[in-house]
């Protein structure tokens, strides 16, 4: 019998010491052996590595964080991201987006390499978490973030062309959905999003090799974003007295109306057999009529519609109109064709779209009541009138009739809306007080 304790106790902590003894050796001489087991697959791999053009992990370019979790984790790093995966679609359901994106990072950096990694979850915080932010300021840090994560993916990956590309992609689309997050872009990037957009698909053009989209699609990117350069131009012009653009305003925006045309030579020679193409120069003819149709939304827009509003764009419409009937294609086909019926409706129908819109918010405002309504239903006379006016060659048109029904039915819903209103502000049979039925 030994103090403290019995002889079964000295033996239990003798046997644990004598195994904690053995823990270390067993297990090196384990991992050694997986290890030399290992290699013949170890070659194997590195062999099918070099034939397929794949590069060694270069741990000096990722952060440490990542690095660190890279080493640790080896080769189970893509069951790691699958499970991380997985959590972050878990956290968007449950709207937990600081969350999300904190696993968002945490992924980059388990695989920096790993290319639709970037691009999704780019697109993912851009496009998907921003519009769950209800002000527009807060949006637009997402969006910035998601550009930002992007940009750190083309730090790792400096020479694949899918980045460029979609980067070119949210600076051309995503930030042009909102005026706040173009002026924002300019006031703390000091870029304007489409001349950024043009180099990024230039870029994007140089290296090749975009896997999502076809090569025409990517080779017409940089047109696409002159051209909506030259419309951004026109349409954030301020019009002088006599309504015209300023000659600095048309001064700017043929320096990039010459780049389209130029881009426009370039695709017809390189896409010889596209038929798409046949119609970018009808589109560059008719650039200035599209300043002018912008013109028009953004008067009626400021002016809610007012008549001295509706006077000023009818004034503006008809320049649009001149510069359609003073338009001679050069090319005397379908294509040029479409391009002119395509603009001559919207001329016809620009103001009463712009109507419809400024009714829409005037009708639905929280504090809207029956003197907003009778004023809707007004403007939606003034609509219906501008639509009445359409040459019977338009009138014809799907969009045309299309247009004159959605009129009809909203004057015909506020109009309800406001009998309904009257008939319980009448006394019932009952006598006073009492809600008619």
């Amino acid at each position: 019998m030994l103090p403290g304790g019995g002889t079964r106790d000295f033996l239990a902590e003798g046997a644990g010491l004598l195994t904690r003894r053995w823990v270390l050796p067993v297990t090196v001489v384990l991992i050694a052996g997986l290890l030399l087991a290992a290699l013949p697959v170890r070659d194997r791999l590195l062999e099918e590595r070099r034939k397929s053009g794949l590069k060694e992990l270069d741990l000096s370019k990722v952060p440490p964080l990542g690095a660190a979790g890279i080493l640790l984790l080896g080769g189970f790093r893509g069951v790691a991201v699958d499970i991380l995966w997985i959590r972050v679609l878990t956290l968007h359901q449950d709207r937990r987006y600081d969350e999300e994106i904190g696993l968002i990072e945490l992924i980059t950096r388990l695989q920096p390499y790993y290319i639709s990694v970037w691009v999704f979850q780019a697109w993912n915080i851009a496009y998907n978490i921003s519009v769950q932010y209800p002000s527009p300021s807060d949006q637009w840090e997402r969006v910035k973030y998601g550009i930002d994560f992007l940009k750190r993916g083309l730090a790792l990956n400096p020479n694949n062309g899918d980045l460029y590309f979609y980067l070119g992609l949210m600076y051309r689309d995503k930030v042009h959905q909102n005026a706040y997050f173009e002026q924002a872009m300019e006031r703390e990037l000091g870029e304007n999003n489409f001349e950024s957009a043009a180099e990024y698909f230039k870029r994007a053009r140089e290296l090749g090799g975009v896997q999502t989209f076809a090569p025409r699609v990517v080779d017409s990117g940089v047109f696409h974003a002159y051209l909506s350069r030259t419309q951004q131009i026109l349409e954030r012009a301020e019009l002088t007295d006599n309504l015209t653009f300023p000659a600095e305003t048309l001064r700017r925006a043929q320096t990039f109306i010459d780049k389209c045309r130029e881009e426009s030579e370039g695709l017809q020679k390189r896409w010889p057999a596209d038929a798409a193409f046949e119609l970018f120069p009808a589109r560059i003819d008719l650039v200035l009529c599209d300043g002018w149709l912008l013109q028009v939304d953004k008067i009626l827009a400021s002016g809610r519609s007012s008549d001295e509003s509706l006077a000023r764009a009818r004034k503006v419409l008809d320049k649009a109109l001149a510069e359609l009937a003073n338009y001679r294609p050069k090319y005397q086909n379908t294509h040029s064709e479409q391009v002119i019926r395509n603009r001559t409706v919207d001329a016809y129908t620009r103001i009463p779209l712009g109507i419809v819109h400024c009714v829409r918010e005037l009708v639905n405002a929280p504090s809207a009541g029956p003197a907003e309504w009778r004023e809707g239903v007004r403007l939606l006379g003034r609509a219906e009138s501008e639509l009445n006016g359409v040459p019977p060659s338009v009138a014809s048109y799907r969009d045309c009739v299309l247009l004159r029904a959605a009129l009809l039915e909203w004057r015909t819903a506020i109009e309800d809306l406001i009998r309904k209103h009257e008939l319980q502000g009448k006394p019932g049979p009952a006598g006073p007080g009492v809600e008619g039925k």
